[in-house]
């Protein structure tokens, strides 16, 4: 496999890829590919897959041998699309194992307890969280909330007449 690479769908994608993206005060976080998604007739999900934040923050992109002893903070499914608008790109290779997951794992809360679907920015806001500009969260998240609450309001209004 060359690196790096942008992903356009999982199937290039294999456990241990990992990816950085750049936190608002210049730092970088890492992730990383822990399973592919496979649908319910087994076939593997082209856009679904399960990956892991690292405990990792640095001045510069982290090299595999960074990553290779680093715990995990959060891990949870994401749309393929999350490495494209947060990382761009899989730098590399991991050699690891991320404590028994299988390279391939089926997307169903049923079968993977405790395994969340994380939206688009949950890694991203994780990490300026605890490693770069809080209160740029604490803002986001309360523009998301005003949003949905003028969306609540409006589906009543719309209901109610």
């Amino acid at each position: 496999m060359k690196y790096p690479f942008e992903p356009k769908s999982t199937s290039n994608l294999k456990q241990g890829q990992f990816w950085c993206f750049q936190l608002r005060n210049g730092k970088y976080a890492a992730s990383a590919v822990l399973a592919r998604a496979t649908q319910r007739n087994g076939k593997v999900d082209t856009r679904m897959l399960w990956a892991g934040l690292f405990d990792w923050v640095g001045s510069a992109i982290a090299s595999p041998d960074d990553l290779v002893e680093t715990p995990l903070l959060e891990r949870g499914a994401i749309h393929v699309r999350c490495i494209q608008m947060y990382g761009r790109e899989i730098l590399g290779e991991i050699p690891r194992s991320f404590q028994g997951v299988p390279p391939e794992m089926p997307f169903s809360l049923a079968a993977t307890p405790g395994w969340p679907v994380l939206g688009m920015a949950v890694m991203l806001y994780k990490a300026e969280e605890l490693w770069g500009d809080r209160q740029w969260v604490l803002d986001q998240r309360r523009i998301q909330t005003a949003a949905l609450d003028r969306n609540r309001h409006l589906k009543k209004v719309t209901i109610d007449g």
